[in-house]
C-alpha cells in the first residue's frame, strides 16, 4: 500500500508542478479535473445520506463554474480586486462553518447535503482561477508553494506520527492522527516554506511572513483533512473513491487543498496590501 501511495503521490506531484508552471491553460485543466471528480465523489457520498441527492444542484454548479472559467480564460470576466477579496471572505466564513461541523456533534445532515457543495468545492476553485488570472507567473508559484507546504505537512506528520506518535489528535474523527505527528507536520510545512521562499518564489518575502504562512497552511490543511474524515464517518465509508491508488479518491487527496487555497490566497492578498 505504501509504495502505491508513493508512486501515485509522485505522479500527482509532477502533474501539479507541470500544470501550474507550464501555462494558464494547463492550470485550468487541472482545476477542472479536480472540480469534476470532487463534485462527483461528494454526490456519491451524499447519496448515502439521502435517497434523492440533489443531482440538479451538482449539474448546475458544474455548468456555471465551467462557464465562468471559460469567460475568465477569454478575458470576458475580470473581477476588481475588492470582489476577489469578498469571495475570499465568503470562503473563509464557510471554512469556519466547516470547522464548527468538524468538532461538533450537533450537525444536520440535510444542511451539509444541500448547502455546502458550492462553498466547499466550487468556490475555492473559482478563487484559485481568479488569482492565477491576475498574474500567472508569480501567482502560480505561490499556489505550488502552498501545495508543497501542505504535502510536506502530510509527509512529515505521517512519518513522525508513525515513529513517535502516542497522543491522539482527534480520536473520534481520525484515530491514527497524533499530536506528535501534527507537530512534525508543522515543522515540515515551515521548513519547506523557507526553502521555497529562498529558491523558488519570484519575489521572496520576509522570514516572519513565511513562518506565519506555514503555520496557517499547516493549521487549515490539518483541519481540512479532519473535515473530510468527519464527512466519511458521517456516511460510514473508508475512502471517498478509489481512482487514486494508495490515496482513495480525489476528495481524500485534495481535502486539505480546498481549505488552504482560500486561506493562502487571502494571506498573499493581505501581504501585498501591506506592501503596496
Amino acid at each position: 500500500m505504501l509504495y502505491k501511495r508513493i508512486i501515485t503521490g509522485l505522479i500527482l506531484g509532477l502533474t501539479m508542478i507541470g500544470g501550474f508552471l507550464y501555462s494558464f491553460e494547463s492550470a485550468i485543466i487541472i482545476c477542472l479535473v479536480i472540480l469534476f471528480f470532487t463534485c462527483l465523489e461528494w454526490h456519491m457520498m451524499m447519496r448515502k445520506i439521502s435517497v434523492s441527492p440533489s443531482n440538479l444542484l451538482m449539474v448546475i454548479s458544474l455548468f456555471i463554474s465551467v462557464l465562468i472559467i471559460i469567460r475568465i480564460y477569454f478575458n470576458m470576466i475580470s473581477l476588481p480586486h475588492i470582489f476577489q477579496y469578498i469571495l475570499c471572505g465568503i470562503s473563509l466564513f464557510f471554512i469556519f462553518k466547516f470547522i464548527e461541523i468538524t468538532f461538533s456533534r450537533n450537525y444536520v445532515k440535510e444542511t451539509i447535503e444541500n448547502y455546502y457543495l458550492v462553498p466547499y468545492l466550487v468556490l475555492p476553485i473559482l478563487i484559485l482561477i481568479f488569482f492565477l488570472n491576475g498574474n500567472f507567473v508569480i501567482h502560480s508559484k505561490w499556489i505550488l508553494s502552498m501545495i508543497a507546504m501542505n504535502w510536506s505537512n502530510d509527509v512529515f506528520a505521517y512519518f513522525v506520527g508513525r515513529k513517535f506518535g502516542k497522543t491522539p489528535l482527534a480520536p473520534e474523527i481520525s484515530p491514527k492522527k497524533t499530536i506528535e505527528g501534527s507537530i512534525g507536520g508543522l515543522v515540515g510545512a515551515i521548513l519547506t516554506g523557507i526553502c521555497l521562499n529562498l529558491y523558488f518564489l519570484n519575489e521572496p518575502v520576509s522570514l516572519l511572513f513565511i513562518i506565519i504562512f506555514g503555520i496557517f497552511i499547516w493549521a487549515f490543511g490539518t483541519v481540512g483533512d479532519l473535515f473530510e474524515s468527519k464527512l466519511k464517518r458521517l456516511v460510514q465509508i473508508k475512502d471517498s473513491g478509489n481512482i487514486l491508488p494508495g490515496h482513495g479518491g480525489f476528495l481524500d487527496r485534495f481535502d486539505s487543498f480546498l481549505f488552504i487555497i482560500p486561506v493562502g490566497i487571502t494571506l498573499v492578498y493581505f501581504f501585498n496590501f501591506l506592501n503596496s
